[in-house]
């Protein structure tokens, strides 16, 4: 009675280190998934808000304004588009330098249009090109973009790209190795049990699948406990006000949530039909070595 007791207790024992173990390991792979979907929804972001100021010339009347506003709404690289008359400049600008703009004799600004680009034209050989053609017409006299500061934000966002997915790659096999070995050594504990049931007739596939749907609910138990972390974080980072600041989209968290849950049944039950195949294969002498 002990002794089934004791064995009870070891089985027990192994499948919760083999849960805490994966669960651990899910949760760093759902951290590195956090971080690049953080970092894909800042880069767009940053895409979306990216424009080109277009100044009016002297000579642009306020027909001339309307007929640019219908043309660049029809262009295909404008997201949006806001018109500023030089009223409103002058009136903007009366804020900061009342003293000096109130010497001059009438208004010696023009009209501007802040033009937003869809995001597959934020990049400054794109921005190039548009703000070329642009300069070209006749009713703008220049246009100004932050090409430069663009090259650096792309550099510094494909830079942390790269990193992140060698990262994730290399967490994800070393998470692989992690899990198979967990998860083989749970099976190993029960690796008599293996040979007798194949004594007494048993085939393959009906050894196998207990092992594999144990393996399934420890992969899934392991998920939920990763999931569990993974919107603890994401509750804290909202409470704190610094949800929509990191960039963290519960859409985002719902969809690593869930991959977590898939990955965690995936890995843990194909390691258990590896390890159950590989203590099938084992003749009774080679039971006794690890």
């Amino acid at each position: 009675m002990t002794n089934k007791r004791t064995k009870r207790i070891s089985s027990i024992g192994s499948q919760v280190s083999t849960v805490i173990s994966v669960s651990l390991v899910l949760f760093i792979i759902g951290l590195i998934l956090t971080i690049g979907a953080a970092t894909y929804d800042a880069n767009s972001s940053l895409r979306k808000n990216i424009a080109l100021i277009a100044r009016l010339s002297d000579s642009a009347t306020a027909s001339d304004a309307r007929h640019l506003s219908d043309m660049l709404s029809a262009r295909p690289y404008v997201s949006s588009c806001f018109y500023t008359s030089p009223e409103q400049i002058l009136e903007q600008e009366m804020e900061y330098n009342g003293d000096m703009l109130s010497m001059l004799d009438g208004n010696p600004f023009t009209g501007e249009y802040e033009i937003f680009l869809r995001p597959q034209y934020a990049n400054s050989d794109s921005m190039r090109v548009i703000a070329a053609s642009l300069e070209a017409l006749d009713s703008i006299d220049a246009v100004y973009s932050s090409t430069e500061s663009i090259d650096y934000i792309n550099r510094f966002l494909r830079s942390a790209t790269i990193v992140l997915a060698v990262l994730a790659v290399i967490l994800i096999v070393i998470s692989i190795v992690l899990i198979f070995n967990t998860v083989s050594m749970s099976i190993y504990s029960r690796r008599f049990i293996i040979h007798t049931m194949k004594l007494v007739g048993a085939t393959a596939g009906f050894i196998r699948r207990p092992f594999v749907l144990s393996g399934m609910r420890a992969g899934i138990a392991a998920s939920l406990i990763a999931v569990s972390l993974i919107c603890a974080m994401h509750f804290y980072a909202d409470s704190v006000g610094m949800g929509a600041v990191l960039f963290i989209d519960w859409a985002h968290t719902a969809v690593i949530c869930a991959s977590l849950v898939a990955l965690g049944a995936l890995f843990c039950s194909v390691a258990a039909m590896f390890a159950a195949n590989r203590y099938i294969g084992y003749s009774y002498e080679n039971l006794f070595i690890k």
